[in-house]
Order: structure tokens, then C-alpha cells, then sequence
């Protein structure tokens, strides 16, 4: 019972609660909604707090979290309120008429409004959560690649580095990468762009940038790449925020960290980037000024950003200057001048560019003013930042005396050699702490490398010469003018005043360089003065005698390229002169010298002196003596050398060698110069030289004896630093001095070395250890080099890098014996040429020393077999010949003219037998097969292979396995003369040649094709880098490849040349596509006839790089293109070559048209069988890009060609060509500047296109009377600057008018050759209308006169004038007369006319009329014209004031130049420009002139009269010629010349005439 009532109790208390909650709804509705309204007000208040914070983080450039933005859009959502108190106010109403409440109305409110307390309290709980921290995050940074093409130009020699640090990034072992050069020069730029690419071709997921500058701190530098991260940091200790760094570019799978503008050695560990260890997902490009602080920072791969090439520099400069700088003709050439002076910087040409954007004339002039002489103190020249950057570096230099020894260079020549900074630094004292000149030599090489490292110099040609860039040098100047109170004289256009005295005052240093207008003062007062220096000014310079009296603390003079006969006698005063240079200079005496005690170095070169002077042999003090270059010098007086007991360095190089002749000084002299460590000199004849004649001290030398040697050429590969070039009788003469330098030498030249079998045991014992560069030729005894049979084998040639054999007919081996490994282990280089003895260069064990062979050159031996030779020696392990062969660093391969090479290396096992049976089988086996390469040959770098007139049948052995290593990195593939190829590849070899650039084959009589079929057959062949193929002399090629298609990617020049059998360049079937096209086309019969014609390309062979096509000599050639092409192919072609190819009819199908868009450059020769350029189309004529039909009436229709980009045209020798293209057509060419039509004599040349229209009016289309090869109009050839017409018999058009001139107003150059008999004369309306033309050539006609008048009104005969024409010339036109018809006057027609010829016109009689003038001719030639009595009248000639050269041969009847005056006239002649004169084979001429005026030649240096035998006198009246140097004269045949003073000759040649001269020749 009690059970019961206790369930029944707890039911109830269940039942009753939920019934309380549910009346509670009603009875405290009031309160829930007063809950509600709190809930509400608190939430607004949150919503308010949160929008502060959203826009306090927006103000900072944050985005706002996902979270954020969705609470906010809910809190909106909720605080719409207005229907809750609508709902209060119906609860408040009673129903009853308000006597009771509405129950239901205030249940359902109440019980909403719980519900939307606890979705407000939910908000509000997540709202506590936002703080300023949360609402809001950093956005990640801007990628580098949205913003690395910005500033970016794709140049080329920005590509090579770009591409150079890209595969760099991409090597698995390489961590840590270096871009160094200038400032300003784009190291920044080019980072971004690596940067960019990176990520774009995911090769790094994340790239992250930071400017380090200098006297970054580490600090800054982990902010930067912690925010390129996002990263933040909260640390304050460098090394905790080192270690959050380190964690973080740990977490990303590759990560890039560019760290720009480094200035020193910056620890990486201590920033926080991993770098070290086997961890490589983060790598490092590092960019710097100076290549040393790449090399202290372990970064494994450095590469030189240069300045822009010319060509780049002007396109950069024009980008940023905008198009006025080009078509502006005002101002070209002030833009390209100021282009060329920021010298390829590229922050210097964008800076200087955008600056004269839009701006006027005058202020493009003043900025090129100030770039040409920047001023020294005030800085104007170049930009700020440009200068700030370069002083920065200059500022960051270690010390002084690095310093110093900067702003020397920049006051010197450009591309100076590091020995001249020896000289100048020496006598300054610049260098601390030396005591020699050797030590000064390493101390100026130590110092210009780290310049150069810090990119403040820059390599010039040669290692030893530097040079400093343009821009730089304008920075240290006016850093030197500021610091040093230097002055320099540089580049100036015109003469400049000389600073102030009060600032010479203090000037320590005066440079005069590139100088033809500077004038010196007759003295100078500059007590300071240190270093002066002259450089490439005018030679004649005078140099006043007192000019050094004020410069009494001067140490160093250089006077190069002057004149004197005397040094200035205050030369004398200069007590404290270290150093003084003449070279180049020519002198009569320098005696003075001998005054100058204090001097240490004298520098003569290239003086074109013959003797030495004596004095010189009284400079105590001398240290260096340098008298090299002076092939003339045959006289140094006894004594003068060896009074010279202090000389440290004397060079002879290419200079005095006659010891002991004619009372020169003797190599025992030598001897006495017990300090010499630096010697050149050339002893001709051995037989005179001393024992130990060369001190042990020589540190440095270039000994030559013998008389074979050669001093290099300056532009050659130069002798190293210890070279001796031997040439002896016997071994006698290697005395112990020899013997001694020969331990020491780097570069040793043997020649016809007497009694020496074996080079290493018989010269040098110990191995000559420091030998680089060994050249041994003409010998007759030397057998092997080493030969370790009857010597105790020792380390050979261990730092030998190149070996070359020339001529050793006795020479049997390179090596006989075993060697030890470490010879020849440097060996990089080995050339061997006409060693008849010679079998092979190596034996395998031999080989395989060689590490560091690079190159390979092997030519005209004719018993060369092999190169490695695998002949079994006892102390050869029985195993190793079949061991593969390889040369790891081996890039060149050249074999030539080797009669009886078989393989690079035998291959064969060769079992264990007697020597004769080895010896046979040997021969047996290579009678078989002649194969270059075997399986075991391997040269995984191997760049370059050459092979010409070799006999073998195979290059490489078959089948080839895929991706070999052999030619993976082949890049240039030469194969030539090669008589026994049939083939040069196979298919399946194609897939590796990844690398290949340049393939050329050439006069290989057995080739049929390039690339032979394998039975496997691939359906597609490619050449990715492929950019030439050469096809040369191979008389039995029909294609390249067969049954294929082939893909050459990059290829941009195909030549194919005398290649008569090839009519397809791949052979076999064409695929389905194409047959089904031939099978739609059999029911046109005309169709089907060009279908079985074979097509050199089709569809199957793509070239969509190529840029130049050249084919010649193709006999078989019926058709080069197919009408299907595959796309792109041709696409790009720029240039096209044709020629002597017989059987071709026409050019171009019509569909190629549409390809040539970018063609420039177009060739057609010697194609006998052509008929037209372009084939007729096959179809309808339709509109595309190229060609366009329009319907100009219902009967007419006429195709348009257009050649935008054509600027060459030369159609020559086609004797049937009929038209350019067979239907009613017109040709645009907006870009054509040159023309040349030759020999083509079955169409007329031009014709107005206005009257052809007229005449096939009322004809249907294909009715088209015989067209011209070009119609003509105004649109035609707006741009032709250049037009020759040779030999073309229908050519009349141009002279008869029909070709309106108006057509061709830009025409400058005019050349008309071979014009038909009928031809009598040139129509003048269309040579007056030619108002650009600059040259003007006509010969081989028929012409009775050159220019018409007639259709001229009297005025327009008058004002006729070629205003531009500068060059004339006519020849072979015998039959003219006259230029013009006679009585016409010219006027100033030829008032610009500078070169005049006339040649071959034997009927002409007057070369101008009376009353022309020539105001500006500088050449007058006229040859074998026999119609002249007189060539010029008085008033003619006297207008030849410019005339600088006249020559007047061959002429028979002219009797005087200069025709008789009027009686009434007395003036003189002065030609005032004439520098030569010649008079040859006029055998009627009397005089120059009749006249008994005055003849003035001020300027003559040059006469020449022979064969003139009836000149006795040159004029009657006075004549003056005080210039004339050369005087030649040969009054008949037998007679020769005479030379000798201008007044003897004269008086001699014309015994009448009184000469008034200044001087003697």
C-alpha cells in the first residue's frame, strides 16, 4: 500500500511541475520581458563595443575574422525588436473589454521572450570572447610575384643570369645563392623576378624578402621576414626571436628567403635561417656590391649582374622617356647621347628618362650638358640616388689606402692594365708596408680584385687590365675633387677655361684624358701638386719650358701620346719625382733625365725609338725600367744596363733583341743585376749566352731563346707570369740557370730541342712541378714525354693544365710506362697535331688520371687509331678493360684529318695471347667496324663534339639506350668530311638530345638521311633546344628523317645548301588527315598535278622559332611548301634566302601569305625556271590578316598583299619570272628601305597602278593583260630609302615617268645599272621630285646626257636642286656628253655634293659648266674619260674650298685641271682642305693650271705625278704647299720616283716654278 501511494505521489510531483513551468509562463510574462528588454540593451551595448574594435582594426589595415563578421550579423538580426513590443502592447489588453487578461497573447510572449534571453545571453558570452586581439588578424603579405615584373625588362643579359640563378635554385645540393654588382645596376629588380617566377612555377611555396643595408640590425632583419611570414613577435631577446624564426621557415615544405643589399658577412643562424645540414627546403639568394661578402657568406653560386648592352639601354631609355624621344627628329639625337652617357645603368636611364618625359628641346639639351661635364663639387651630372648609392659604397671601403688607390683609378684612361697602378702607386707611396715592386705588383692585384669584388671596377679584356664604369667614375671624381682637391679634364666637346689658380693651389692631382681641346697654361703654380697625368689628348700639346717649375713636390708624370723634340727644362726642378711615363710618346732627346736621382720608374713604351739613351744609365735609384713595345730599338749603349745595379724589373717584351750586334750591350751585362726578380727578353742566338746568365731571384719573367718565338699579339691569350720558350742547339746549353728557371715555370715552349728523348727525365727530374701550360713542336728526337720503363717513375706534371704536340714526327708515346695517379691529375686541356708516330694519346690506366680533361683536339696524325688505347700491360688487372671509361668534366671533342682512326676507345676484351696474336686480332676486329664511341665511353658533360675528314661509319653504337648520359649535355654537334656516315642518328637517340643548340653537317658524300628509322617507330621526334641546323655539300641527302613527324622547338636558323637530292625533309607517307585532303582534291585536275609534286615541308615538320631560312644550290627542289603547314610553323620567320634552285616555278603557295607577318629580310637568286613570287591561289580569294579581296567593280577583283615588317627585298638573275603574283593584285610595303632588282628581264619593273586599272577595265577578272612586278602608288613604298635596278632589259618605267617619283620621296640612295640600248636620257620629272636623295650611281647605258629639262618651266630649271645629294657617281656610259644639256645652268644643284666619280665616260667634255659651284666636295676622282681638255674653269675650282682629296688618271687628252682664266682675272686658288693630290697616266697634260695666278695648298701632305711626261711646269704662277710630306714622282716608266724635300723635288720635277715652302720634308 505504501508503495502504492508513493509511486502515486511521485507521478503527481512529475505531472505538477511541468504544469508550474507552463502557468508560470503566464503570471510572470511581465518579468521574462523585462529579462528580454535588459538582455537586449546589454546586447546593443556589446554590438557597439564590438563595432569599435572591427573599425579600430580596419584603421589598421587588418582583415576581420569569419567569426566576427557572423556574430555582428546575427546581433543585427536579433535586435529587431519592434515586433516583441507590439506583442506587449496587444498582452496588456483584457479580453471582456478588458476586464480579464488574454491568456493565450501573454503564454506564447512570455515563452518567446525565454527563448530569445538565452540566444542573447549566448551572444553575449561570445562577445566577452572578442578582445582587440581577436576580432582581427595581419593579412598575409603581398606575394613578391604580384608586384617582380614592375620595372623588369626581359633582356638578354638579364635572361643569362635570370636563368643562371633559377637552375641554380633548382640544384638539390646548393643552399645558398649570390647576385652581386653596382649600385643601381637591377640586383633588386632581377631578386623580385626570381622571386616571382619561383612561386609561379612552384618551385617554392612561399618567398620571402628583406632589405638588410648597411649596419642593418638583426633585429630589423627578423621584422622584415617575420611580417613577409606573418609572424609576430612578442620577444624582445635577439636569439629567443631567432629561434621563433628558425621554427617558422622550418614549418613551410620549401620555402625562399632573399636577403637584398647585404654590405658584410651576415651570420644566418643568428637571424633565424636554417641554412646548414641536410635540411635544404630553405634556400637563400643573397644580393651584394661586393662578391667577397657572397664568399665569406658560403654562397655556393655567384653571378655578375652587368650594365645594360647598348642596344638595351636605348630601348629601356625610350620606354621610359616616351615616343617623342624617337620620333622627335630634334630630339634623337640629344636622346640617344644622354642614353649613351648613364652607360647602361639601368637606375640611371629610368631616373635621367622619366625626369625629360614631355619635357622641351632646350631641356633635354641642358641635361645632356650636365651629364657631359658633371661638375667635380657640385654635383649635377647624375641623380641623387645614383650618387648617394655609389659614395655609400665608396664610404664602406676597409681602408685608406684602398680608398686612395679608388679614386687613382678613376682618374685614369679606361681599360688601364694593373701594371700602370704599379708605377703610379709606387711613386705616390700608396702602398704600406712594401719594400719591392714585386710586393707593390701583389699589392695592387690584391687591391683592384677587392674593387672589383665590391663592383666599384669592372673587368675589362684581359685579367690584368681594369676599367671603371662611367658613372662611377663621375663619382670619384667628384669625391676626389672634394677630398683630395683632384682635378681632371675628361671627354670635353670643346676647349675649357682651367679652374681659379687660388684652387690649383691646392690641387695634389691633375688628369688630362680623351682631351683634344685642352690647352696647358705656359706655367702652373701648384706647390701641392702630386700625381699629374695625360692620357689620349692631342699629340702636338704644347708643354711651355717652365710649365713644372711650380710643382716642385711633384711624384709622379705621365705624359703618353705626346710630341716633343725636347723634355721642358723644368723637368729638371722635380727633385722628388718617383715615377715618370712617356709611352707612346716620340722624343729627339731626353738627356734630361739624367737630372731626375730621385727616380724608382721610368716607363718608354712604344716610343719608335731606335737607341736608348745613355743617360739613363745614370738613374741610380732605378727600380723599374720598362722600354717594351719598341720593335726599333736596336742600340742600348754598353754599361747603361749594368750601371743599373738597383733594377728590379727590366722588360724587352716585344722590344730590343740585336745583344752583342753593332756595338749593343751584352748579356753579360745581365749579370751585374743581382736584385732583378722580373725580366722579358728575347735572346735570338743562344750561341751568345753566358752561364748563368738568369739570377736565381727571377720571380717573374718571359724568356724567349731562340729565333722561332713571337711575342703574343695584345689581343691574344698572353704569356703567364713565369713563360720560357726554348730553342737549343743541344742539351748542353740547359746550364743550371736554365735548368733552374725550368723548376719554377708556368708556361714552357720547347722547340727542335736538340738530343732530348724524353722531356721529363732529361729536363726537369723532379716533375717539373709547377708546370701549367707545356708546348712542344718541331722535334725530330723526342720519343715519349714521360717514360717510366728506363726512369724510377715520380709524380709527372702534377699541375699541368694544358698540353700541346705539334710536329713531333719521332714521338711515339705520350706516356711509356705506368705513371703514378697524380700526374697529369690537372691536366684540362691536350692538343696534338701532325705526330705521324703517334698510335694513341693514353693507355686506359693513364686515363683514368685524367679528372679535369676539358678539352680534347686532335688533327692531322696520320697513325692516330684510337685515343685511349686498352693494350694489356702486366701490371694492368685482368678486369679493368672492360671497365666503362669515363671523363666527368670532358666538354670538347674535336677530331680531324686523322686518315686512320677506328674509335675513340677499342672496346674489345682482348684475351690473354702472344703480342702477334693480340696485334692481329686487334687489326681483324677494327677492319670490321670503324665506330667512334662504345658502350663504355662515357662523357656526361661533354658540350661540344667535332669531327671532320675522320673515316668512320658510325658515331655512335646501336641500339642506344634511352636518356644516355653520353649526349645528354651535347650542345654543338660538327660533323664534317666524313666520307664512310651514312647517317648521323638513329630515331630512338633523338630523346637525348635535351641540350643540343647547334647541329651542322657538312660535305658527308655517303649521307642519305640525318636520322634513321629504327624498327620501333616513334611517331614524333623533338629538338627542344635546338636553335641552328646547318645542311651543307651533301651530294646524296633525300631527307632528314623518314615516316615520322618532328617538332624543332627553339630552332631559329635552318640553312640547307648544295644538297641536289633533297626534295622532302621527311620522306615516306603523309598521315591520314593529309591524304584525305588529296583525296577531296583528285577531280581538279590542276590540283592533282601539285599534289604529286614533292614538297620540301608539310604539315609533319613544325619550326615555330624559326627566324632564318637560307636554301641554295637544290637541284631537285620542284616545291618548298605544302599548302597544310603545321600551326605556327614559319610563323616568325625574318629572313629568307633562295637561290639557284632551277626547278622551282614559283615561291610561296598563297597560303603561306598569312604566315610571313614578321618577315624583314627577303632573297630570291639565280632560280631559273621562276615564274612568279606567289602561287595562285586555289580557291576563291578570301579575306585573312595578310591578303584581302575587294571588289572594286562586278568584274574586277584584286588581292592585296601586305608586308608590314619587310625592309629588304633582292630579287636577282630570275629570267622568266613574269609577275609577283599571276592575278589582278596589289602589294603594300610600309617598312621596305632596301630594294634590289637584277637581271629580270622578262617583266617591267614598276608601273602606276592608276593606269592598269584603266586599262583591264571592262575585262574579266582572270583576263589580265602582262602585269609589272610591282603596280605602284603612293602607299606602295612609303618608307624606300635605297632602290638599285641592275641589267633588266623591259626596265623603263622609272625613267619614262610612268612610276610617279611622288612614289619614292624618301628615296636617299638611287643606283641604275644596265639599262637597255634604246635608252637615251633620264626623264627630269622624276629625278626633280626626288628631293631626299643622297647618292646618285648610273653607269652602263647608253646616255648622251644624264639630267632632261625639258617639261620644266624656267623657273622650275632653276630652282631644280638636289638639296641632299652628297655622292655622285657615273660610269661606263660612253656615249655621254654632257650632264645636262648644254646651256643649261645648275645653279646650286650640287651645293651639298661631297664625293664625286666619274669613271669610263669616255665621250664626256666638261665635268660642269662654267658656273658651277661645289662648295662642299671632298672627293673628286675622275678615270679614263677621254673627252676633257680642261676638267674645271677658274670659278669651278675656286669653289673646291672642302675638297680634301683629288685624283685625276687615265685620261688622254686633257691638256690642264684648271682651265684658263679670263684675261682680267688675277685671283688666286686656295684649296684650302686638299690633303692629296694625284695626277696619273696623262700623257697630254701640260700643267695643273695655265694661269699665272697664285695656287694655295694649305693643307696639301701628299703629291702624286706619274706618267705625266709632258708636265714640265705645275703652274705659272706661285705656288704654295708648306704642309707637303710625301712628294712621288715618275716622269716616265723607267724613271721610278724620287723623294726627298719639298723644294728639291719641285725643282727638280718643275724647273720653272718658284715654291714657297715653310719647312722641309
Amino acid at each position: 500500500m505504501e508503495i502504492c501511494i508513493s509511486i502515486v505521489a511521485k507521478t503527481s510531483e512529475f505531472a505538477v511541475v511541468p504544469i508550474k513551468n507552463q502557468i508560470s509562463y503566464i503570471f510572470k510574462y511581465e518579468g521574462k520581458l523585462e529579462n528580454l528588454k535588459n538582455g537586449v540593451e546589454k546586447l546593443k551595448d556589446a554590438r557597439e563595443r564590438v563595432r569599435h574594435l572591427v573599425e579600430e582594426a580596419r584603421r589598421r589595415g587588418e582583415e576581420i575574422e569569419q567569426a566576427v563578421e557572423k556574430w555582428l550579423t546575427e546581433v543585427n538580426n536579433k535586435l529587431t525588436d519592434q515586433a516583441q513590443e507590439e506583442d506587449q502592447n496587444e498582452a496588456k489588453n483584457k479580453c471582456l473589454f478588458g476586464l480579464c487578461p488574454n491568456v493565450k497573447t501573454r503564454y506564447q510572449l512570455s515563452k518567446r521572450a525565454e527563448k530569445e534571453s538565452k540566444a542573447i545571453v549566448e551572444l553575449l558570452n561570445e562577445a566577452d570572447k572578442f578582445s582587440s586581439d581577436s576580432v582581427s588578424y595581419r593579412p598575409a603579405p603581398q606575394e613578391i610575384m604580384t608586384t617582380y615584373v614592375r620595372g623588369f625588362e626581359a633582356f638578354e643579359s638579364r635572361r643569362l643570369v635570370f636563368n643562371g640563378v633559377l637552375e641554380a635554385l633548382n640544384e638539390g645540393s646548393v643552399n645558398i645563392i649570390g647576385v652581386y654588382g653596382m649600385g643601381g645596376v637591377g640586383k633588386t629588380t632581377l631578386a623580385r623576378q626570381v622571386a616571382g617566377q619561383a612561386k609561379e612555377t612552384k618551385l617554392f611555396d612561399t618567398a620571402v624578402m628583406a632589405t638588410v643595408k648597411q649596419n642593418a640590425e638583426i633585429a630589423e632583419i627578423q621584422q622584415e621576414i617575420g611580417d613577409g611570414l606573418g609572424l609576430e613577435f612578442r620577444e624582445k631577446t635577439i636569439l629567443v626571436r631567432a629561434d621563433r624564426l628558425r621554427e617558422r621557415l622550418k614549418k613551410e615544405k620549401r620555402v625562399l628567403v632573399i636577403l637584398d643589399d647585404v654590405w658584410e658577412s651576415l651570420d644566418l643562424e643568428a637571424v633565424g635561417i636554417p641554412c646548414v645540414g641536410d635540411d635544404l627546403s630553405c634556400k637563400v639568394l643573397l644580393t651584394s656590391r661586393d662578391l667577397n661578402v657572397l664568399s665569406m657568406m658560403d654562397s655556393k653560386r655567384n653571378f655578375a649582374v652587368g650594365v645594360l648592352k647598348e642596344e638595351e639601354a636605348w630601348n629601356l631609355f625610350n620606354k621610359m622617356a616616351g615616343d617623342r624621344a624617337v620620333e622627335s627628329p630634334d630630339l634623337y639625337s640629344t636622346a640617344t647621347e644622354i642614353a649613351k652617357k648613364c652607360a647602361g645603368l639601368p637606375i640611371a636611364i629610368v631616373t635621367v628618362a622619366r625626369a625629360l618625359r614631355n619635357k622641351n628641346p632646350f631641356q633635354w639639351r641642358d641635361a645632356l650638358q650636365q651629364l657631359r661635364t658633371p661638375s667635380p663639387r657640385n654635383f649635377t651630372g647624375i641623380p641623387a640616388p645614383i650618387y648617394s648609392a655609389i659614395e655609400m659604397s665608396y664610404n664602406h671601403l676597409e681602408s685608406e689606402e684602398l680608398k686612395s688607390i679608388f679614386l687613382l683609378c678613376s682618374l685614369l684612361c679606361a681599360d688601364t692594365p694593373i701594371s700602370d697602378l704599379v708605377k703610379y702607386g709606387v711613386g705616390l707611396g700608396l702602398f704600406q708596408g712594401i719594400n719591392t715592386i714585386e710586393e707593390a705588383r701583389d699589392r695592387a692585384y690584391s687591391l683592384v680584385h677587392q674593387l672589383k669584388s665590391s663592383c666599384l671596377l669592372i673587368d675589362s679584356f684581359f685579367e690584368d687590365v681594369f676599367s671603371v664604369h662611367d658613372v662611377v667614375r663621375d663619382v670619384a671624381l667628384s669625391i676626389a675633387s672634394r677630398e683630395q682637391q683632384g682635378f681632371s679634364l675628361r671627354n670635353e666637346l670643346g676647349p675649357k677655361e682651367w679652374p681659379p689658380m687660388d684652387m690649383l693651389k691646392n690641387c695634389i692631382s691633375i688628369s688630362l684624358s680623351h682631351n683634344h681641346f685642352v690647352k696647358l697654361p705656359e706655367e702652373l703654380e701648384c706647390p701641392q701638386l702630386q700625381f699629374f697625368y695625360i692620357c689620349n689628348v692631342c699629340p702636338t700639346l704644347n708643354i711651355g719650358d717652365n710649365f713644372f717649375a711650380g710643382m716642385r713636390k711633384l711624384k709622379v708624370l705621365d705624359l703618353t701620346g705626346l710630341r716633343f723634340s725636347l723634355l721642358p727644362s723644368s723637368v729638371s726642378l722635380l727633385a722628388n719625382l718617383g715615377t715618370l711615363c712617356l709611352d707612346r710618346s716620340s722624343f729627339e732627346n731626353i738627356a734630361i733625365v739624367r737630372e731626375l736621382k730621385s727616380i724608382e720608374i721610368l716607363s718608354l713604351r712604344e716610343c719608335d725609338m731606335e737607341e736608348l739613351p745613355r743617360e739613363i744609365g745614370q738613374l741610380c735609384r732605378l727600380k723599374s725600367l720598362d722600354l717594351a713595345h719598341n720593335p726599333r730599338l736596336k742600340l742600348i749603349p754598353p754599361e747603361v744596363l749594368s750601371n743599373l745595379s738597383g733594377l728590379e724589373e727590366l722588360c724587352l717584351e716585344r722590344s730590343f733583341a740585336e745583344w752583342e750586334v753593332n756595338g749593343s750591350a751584352s748579356l753579360t751585362e745581365l749579370k751585374h743585376l743581382s736584385r732583378l726578380t722580373s725580366l722579358d727578353v728575347h735572346i735570338p742566338n743562344a750561341q751568345i749566352m753566358p752561364t748563368r746568365l738568369f739570377p736565381e731571384k727571377l720571380k717573374r719573367y718571359k724568356i724567349f731563346i731562340g729565333d722561332v718565338w713571337k711575342w703574343s699579339s695584345y689581343y691574344s691569350k698572353r704569356e703567364s707570369a713565369r713563360t720560357l720558350k726554348l730553342k737549343l742547339n743541344s742539351s748542353i746549353q740547359l746550364d743550371e740557370g736554365i735548368r733552374t728557371l725550368l723548376k719554377k715555370t708556368e708556361d714552357l715552349y720547347l722547340d727542335d730541342v736538340k738530343d732530348i728523348k724524353n722531356v721529363l727525365y732529361e729536363l726537369d727530374a723532379e716533375g717539373f712541378p709547377q708546370l701549367k701550360n707545356l708546348h712542344v713542336q718541331n722535334n725530330l728526337t723526342i720519343k715519349h714525354l714521360i717514360n717510366s720503363v728506363e726512369w724510377v717513375p715520380c709524380k709527372a706534371f702534377p699541375m699541368l693544365e694544358s698540353l700541346s704536340l705539334q710536329n713531333m714526327t719521332s714521338l711515339e708515346k705520350i706516356c711509356h710506362g705506368k705513371i703514378p695517379a697524380e700526374s697529369f691529375s690537372r691536366l684540362k686541356l691536350i692538343k696534338v697535331s701532325h705526330c705521324d708516330g703517334l698510335n694513341n694519346l693514353f693507355s686506359l690506366s693513364a686515363a683514368r688520371s685524367l679528372f679535369q680533361l676539358q678539352e680534347i683536339e686532335v688533327t692531322d696524325c696520320e697513325s692516330i687509331t684510337e685515343i685511349i688505347s686498352e693494350e694489356r700491360e702486366a701490371n694492368i688487372e685482368e678486369n679493368e678493360a672492360m671497365n666503362e671509361i669515363e671523363f666527368c668534366q670532358l666538354r670538347s671533342l674535336k677530331l680531324g684529318r686523322l686518315s686512320n682512326f677506328v674509335h675513340f676507345c677499342s672496346g674489345e676484351e682482348i684475351p690473354l695471347a702472344s703480342e702477334h696474336e693480340r696485334t692481329q686480332s686487334s687489326i681483324e676486329t677494327r677492319s670490321k667496324e670503324r665506330m667512334l664511341f662504345n658502350k663504355k665511353d662515357v662523357f656526361p658533360n661533354l658540350e661540344n663534339l667535332n669531327l671532320f675528314s675522320i673515316n668512320v661509319e658510325k658515331i655512335w653504337y646501336h641500339p642506344f639506350p634511352a636518356n644516355c648520359s653520353t649526349i645528354r649535355n651535347l650542345t654543338t654537334l660538327i660533323v664534317a668530311g666524313c666520307g664512310n656516315l651514312k647517317c648521323l642518328l638513329s630515331s630512338s637517340m633523338v630523346q637525348s638530345f635535351v641540350q643540343l643548340k647547334m647541329l651542322q653537317i657538312t660535305n658527308c658524300e655517303m649521307v642519305e638521311e640525318v636520322i634513321v628509322a629504327e624498327e620501333e617507330k616513334i611517331s614524333k621526334m623533338i629538338f627542344p633546344k635546338l636553335e641552328s641546323l646547318q645542311l651543307y655539300d651533301l651530294p646524296k641527302l633525300t631527307s632528314f628523317c623518314s615516316e615520322t613527324s618532328i617538332e624543332f622547338s627553339s630552332l631559329s636558323e635552318l640553312y640547307i645548301r648544295n644538297c641536289p637530292c633533297l626534295k622532302m625533309f621527311i620522306s615516306g607517307f603523309i598521315n591520314a588527315g593529309m591524304t584525305e585532303g588529296k583525296e577531296a582534291m583528285k577531280n581538279n585536275s590542276e590540283e592533282n598535278t601539285h599534289t604529286e609534286i614533292p614538297v620540301l615541308f608539310d604539315e609533319r615538320v613544325a619550326f615555330p622559332m624559326l627566324n632564318r631560312l637560307d636554301i641554295y644550290k637544290m637541284a631537285s627542289l620542284e616545291k618548298i611548301w605544302h599548302e597544310q603547314l603545321s600551326v605556327d610553323s614559319f610563323c616568325k620567320l625574318n629572313d629568307f634566302w633562295l637561290d639557284s634552285c632551277e626547278k622551282l616555278v614559283n615561291v610561296f603557295p598563297f597560303s603561306m601569305l598569312e604566315r610571313l607577318w614578321k618577315l624583314e629580310i627577303l632573297e630570291i637568286a639565280n632560280c631559273d625556271s621562276l615564274e612568279e613570287i606567289f602561287e595562285s591561289q586555289r580557291f576563291h580569294a578570301h579575306e585573312s590578316c595578310a591578303a584581302k579581296a575587294t571588289q572594286s567593280t562586278a568584274v574586277e577583283l584584286v588581292t592585296k598583299f601586305a608586308f608590314p615588317q619587310v625592309r629588304f627585298l633582292r630579287l636577282t638573275k630570275l629570267p622568266k619570272l613574269k609577275s609577283f603574283y599571276p592575278r589582278m593584285h596589289s602589294t603594300e610595303w610600309p617598312s621596305l628601305k632596301r630594294m634590289q632588282v637584277t637581271a629580270c628581264d622578262k617583266v617591267e619593273i614598276f608601273a602606276s597602278e592608276y593606269l592598269s586599272l584603266k586599262e583591264i577595265h571592262g575585262k574579266t577578272p582572270f583576263e589580265i593583260p602582262i602585269q609589272p612586278l610591282f603596280w605602284v602608288n603612293k602607299v606602295t613604298f612609303p618608307s624606300l630609302e635605297e632602290l638599285v635596278l641592275v641589267s633588266n632589259e623591259m626596265m623603263k618605267g622609272i625613267w619614262n615617268g610612268q612610276a610617279q617619283a611622288e612614289c619614292f620621296r624618301k628615296l636617299k640612295v638611287l643606283e641604275l645599272r644596265g639599262f637597255p640600248k634604246q635608252s637615251a636620257s633620264l626623264a627630269s620629272c622624276f629625278f626633280s621630285s626626288l628631293m631626299s636623295l643622297e647618292k646618285l650611281v648610273i653607269g652602263d647605258a647608253s646616255f648622251d646626257k644624264i639630267f632632261q629639262c625639258e617639261g620644266l618651266a624656267g623657273e622650275e630649271k632653276h630652282a631644280w636642286t638636289f638639296h641632299c645629294l652628297a655622292e655622285l657617281k657615273l660610269f661606263k656610259l660612253p656615249e655621254l656628253m654632257h650632264l645636262w644639256k648644254e646651256g643649261f645652268h645648275p645653279g646650286p644643284m650640287f651645293q651639298n655634293l661631297r664625293n664625286l666619280e666619274v669613271l669610263e665616260c669616255d665621250k664626256l667634255k666638261n665635268l660642269a659648266p662654267s658656273l658651277a659651284s661645289f662648295q662642299n666636295l671632298r672627293i673628286l676622282e675622275v678615270s679614263k674619260c677621254h673627252g676633257f681638255i680642261n676638267l674645271v674653269t677658274h670659278s669651278t675650282a675656286k669653289s673646291l674650298m672642302q675638297l680634301t682629296r683629288m685624283s685625276i688618271t687615265h685620261c688622254k687628252i686633257i691638256e690642264n685641271i684648271v682651265a684658263c682664266a679670263d684675261d682680267g682675272i688675277k685671283d688666286g686658288i686656295v684649296f684650302s682642305q686638299l690633303k692629296c693630290l694625284k695626277l696619273f697616266c696623262l700623257p697630254n697634260i701640260e700643267c695643273f693650271c695655265l694661269g699665272s695666278y697664285p695656287l694655295v695648298f694649305p693643307s696639301l701632305e701628299e703629291l702624286i705625278v706619274t706618267e705625266c711626261p709632258k708636265m714640265k711646269i705645275f703652274s705659272e704662277g706661285e705656288l704654295s704647299a708648306p704642309k707637303l710630306q710625301k712628294v712621288q714622282v715618275t716622269e716616265g716608266e723607267a724613271e721610278g720616283h724620287k723623294e726627298g724635300s719639298h723644294n728639291t723635288t719641285i725643282q727638280e720635277l718643275f724647273k720653272e716654278q718658284k715654291v714657297k715652302t715653310s719647312k722641309e720634308v
